[in-house]
């Protein structure tokens, strides 16, 4: 290596990096000579300097960013800092001060972390301030940069709870979890029958399960005896569920009737659980689905049946699941550390998990006071690793109801023990992302794996939860029209009987952006979910990770409860052929392809990001950055689209390239064939007794390719109907190029369109079928044109007047009227004509 690159090498913010580049770390021949090179750089320069840049080295790719951000408005109150670790620092220094030179006396300054992460706990002042972290050698302490970020007078106050205040609120006695010995005796002595309605499902179905007389589940051999060992793993934890599931329902019925038959059967099912390897195929490191359902399963049980328990049963059980809690919290959970590396679905999941079995043990394993405090630390700070503020969850609805489900009873348990966890923004806000994302009667669940399913009263009974947890009465609303009700199960007596009322949502707003994720949600009519219109549209600065595709600035829309512009595929298994060579590509969604070729796959850099947002009432606007999303191939992409209430979109695609010229395909699926009208470049969708019916105005000239059925193909496709996707492609390459097009939701009489059959064959090419009655498009689409405009472009749709301003204009002229706005609606402008 040339001095001149060691010494640019040098000033590059990870030192160890260099030493490792230095000829003394180069197997020379000459150790000599490399000790000399290295002590001359000594000489020149001040290595301890280098250091404190190292400092403020760049996340790597799985890593979380600092936080607070430099110059972030905090939503609560303190900030929780995170910063990220250093090889061969054991303990860190952080100050936090309201002077940008931390003078000592409006300082604070907290030594000897061991955690790269710190919460305060107690609020700070309102205002702004200054933080930075750093360490401490021979040569004295070393900080970084300084970061800035104001804490507003309204943020949410949400200090830290020292963990030896939480494990006092834990009580004593038994059950702990979900019960109190009073409410115990209170459901079996229930004369008035005030709790029949939740308890009678559970006791009639504990009944049928003494019944079955079913023998003790078998703990699977190692994963490597099997032939295919992944399938054997999927296969084993997806029939042992329902077993435990069992376990828990015998428990339930012994907690609501107080008959030992019951807890007997429990007990038989935990005891044998607790005779299984904790490092063997059921371990919590992975492949961890059987570890995780024991320790989500077998603490809450343990709790309920303790009093049927021996004295020996109880110690066998508490030195088993603390094996298990602390495999979590150690070989998981710190040896990532998710404090940094929080990007994993399943080991978020379990961070759950650890506070509950803590509270089920929290008074016998000594063990419980170091898991509750690193993993509330987590609670504070990272968690959750796919949202933010805003409430959105980046791995889509499916897995968002999903994973809310099991944290919100440790949010919901730890409020009744005075703990206000769900205080957190967070928290506070994603019942939002589920009733506007979720909303009543739309027929999937877009984005995100499992998008396929429609929303149902699984997703109403979150919101049910949520809307007692927080006296929401538009969350109670949504779980009545998706037919859900008060929970059963478990959480039957976690969640109180709401205080508040359900209220229809006409009075809210009728869209939402979840900047965190890069959603934008838009309705027409949330009153009347059966007349409601839907569109979602995704820029996502996750990127393309974890249950999330590489979709970015892609659309749905639905209408009436019909599907009309979806994402498509079925995943039946997670990373399944069909899966990982569709439904993870841009080619399975609304977006577009460069030279027929998608976005990034599997990828965090495979981003976009919301820059615009507004509702205005009688139209939405929003526009989506995913240039990053396609490497470097795309100098931009930005998608503006306009959503005219009730049933209009107007979308303006601005793309180009970084490079050479290239064609782009435009892309749009469907549940049923697409039919096509090539001269006036309309396509229209049906599904139903509704239609999506869409023009190009722009470019005027486009090739349109129709395909049924996937490559690679579902894996049971009985399950799913066949889906169509139409690309309209252009013809001659170019450095730039404009989509501009018109949608239009409409319904209509008669005979609803025919379901197609299931996908038996893979993906072919079909013949482009002209559209069969083109009167039975609206005419305002037929009709709507471009017209002369100056900096940016203009259309006539209807009586209404839509202005765009191109990338890099001060303002937009057309038809005598002048914008400085990234897209203008001007409603009836034509009105005189």
């Amino acid at each position: 290596m040339k001095l001149k690159q060691i010494l640019q090498a040098l000033s590059q913010a990870d030192f160890c990096f260099v030493l490792r580049s230095l000829p003394i770390q180069r197997r020379i021949q000459n150790t000599f000579r490399g000790i000399v090179i290295f002590l001359l750089l000594m000489s020149l320069f001040n290595i301890h300097e280098l250091c404190a840049q190292e400092l403020d080295r760049q996340p790597l790719a799985d890593e979380v960013n600092y936080s607070p951000r430099d110059e972030e408005v905090l939503a609560s109150n303190p900030p929780a800092f995170i910063w990220l670790p250093l090889e061969g620092v054991d303990s860190y220094i952080l100050q936090y001060s309201q002077s940008p030179g931390f003078e000592s006396a409006k300082t604070t300054t907290i030594r000897d972390l061991t955690m790269t992460v710190h919460i305060p706990t107690e609020t700070i002042n309102s205002g702004k301030w200054y933080w930075r972290y750093g360490y401490s050698n021979n040569s004295g302490e070393k900080f970084g940069r300084t970061r800035l970020f104001e804490i507003p007078e309204n943020a949410v106050a949400f200090p830290f709870i020292p963990v030896d205040e939480v494990i006092a609120q834990i009580p004593k006695e038994r059950p702990r979890l979900h019960f109190t010995p009073e409410l115990v005796d209170d459901i079996r002595n229930d004369k008035e029958g005030r709790f029949t309605a939740i308890t009678e499902a559970t006791v009639t179905e504990a009944e049928a399960i003494l019944e079955m007389d079913e023998p003790l589940w078998a703990e699977p051999e190692p994963w490597a005896k099997s032939e295919n060992p992944r399938y054997a793993y999927v296969n084993e934890w997806r029939t042992m569920r329902p077993y435990t599931q069992r376990m828990v329902t015998s428990a339930l019925a012994y907690i609501y009737t107080g008959e030992e038959r019951f807890a007997m059967e429990a007990k038989r099912r935990l005891l044998h659980f607790m005779e299984w390897d904790v490092e063997g195929p059921s371990t919590s490191v992975g492949p961890d689905e059987l570890g995780m359902d024991i320790i989500e399963n077998c603490s809450p049980v343990f709790d309920w049946v303790y009093p049927v328990l021996t004295k020996e049963e109880k110690e066998k059980c508490t030195e088993v699941l603390t094996a298990r809690l602390h495999q979590i919290s150690y070989k998981v959970h710190r040896a990532r550390p998710m404090e940094t590396r929080p990007f994993a679905s399943h080991q978020g999941r379990m961070i759950g998990f650890v506070v509950e079995g803590s509270i089920a043990l929290a008074h016998e394993a000594p063990e419980v006071s170091d898991w509750l405090n690193y993993t509330l630390k987590l609670l504070w700070s990272m968690y959750p690793a796919w949202g933010y503020t805003e409430g959105g969850w980046s791995e889509g609805i499916h897995y968002w109801r999903g994973y809310m489900d099991k944290i919100f009873r440790v949010v919901a348990q730890l409020d009744k023990f005075g703990i206000p966890l769900k205080d957190k923004p967070f928290f506070s806000n994603t019942g939002y992302y589920g009733f506007y994302a979720a909303f009543p009667n739309r027929p999937t669940q877009s984005f995100g794996d499992l998008h396929e399913l429609p929303v149902n009263e699984n997703v109403g009974r979150m919101l049910y939860k949520l809307g007692s947890l927080y006296s929401n009465p538009y969350f109670l609303w949504h779980a009545g029209a998706t037919g859900a009700g008060h929970p059963t199960g478990r959480d039957a007596f976690l969640y109180d009987q709401p205080k508040v009322e359900a209220k229809v949502p006409s009075d809210i707003p009728q869209s939402r952006v979840f900047n965190d994720i890069g959603l934008v949600v838009m309705h027409s009519n949330m009153a009347e979910p059966e007349n409601n219109v839907s569109v979602l549209f995704q820029s996502n600065p996750f990127g393309a990770l974890s249950h999330n595709f590489a979709c970015q600035n892609a659309f749905v829309i639905e209408g009436y409860g019909e599907p009309l512009a979806m994402s498509t595929g079925s995943r039946q298994l997670y990373g399944c052929p069909h899966h990982s060579e569709w439904m993870w590509h841009t080619k399975a969604h609304n977006s577009i392809l460069v030279d027929n070729e998608g976005q990034v796959i599997r990828n965090s850099a495979s981003k976009g990001k919301i820059i615009n947002y507004e509702d205005n009432g009688d139209f939405v606007y929003t526009a989506g950055d995913a240039t990053q999303a396609y490497g470097d191939r795309l100098e931009r992409f930005h998608r503006h689209m306009l959503y005219i209430r009730p049933d209009y979109v107007v979308i303006v695609d601005d793309l180009k390239t970084s490079g050479e010229k290239s064609t782009f395909q435009w892309l749009l699926h469907g549940p049923t064939e697409i039919q096509v009208d090539k001269e006036n470049l309309v396509m229209v969708n049906r599904s139903g007794n509704v239609s999506l019916a869409t023009r190009f105005l722009a470019p005027q000239q486009v090739d349109f390719i129709q395909h049924s059925g996937f490559t690679p193909q579902l894996e049971d496709s009985t399950k799913w109907r066949n889906q169509f996707h139409l690309t309209a492609s252009t013809t001659n390459p170019e450095k730039s190029m404009r989509f501009v097009t018109v949608m239009k939701v409409d319904q209509f009489s008669g005979e609803p369109v025919k379901m197609p059959d299931f996908p038996t064959t893979p993906r072919h090419q079909l013949e482009i079928k002209n559209i069969d009655n083109l009167a039975s498009v609206d005419e305002s689409v037929l009709q709507a044109e471009m017209i002369d405009a100056e900096g940016g472009l203009a259309l006539r749709l209807g009586n209404n007047l839509i202005l765009w301003k191109e990338s890099g204009a001060s303002q937009v002229k057309a038809a005598g009227v002048t914008s400085g706005k990234n897209m203008e609606f001007k409603k009836d402008f034509f009105q005189a004509d």
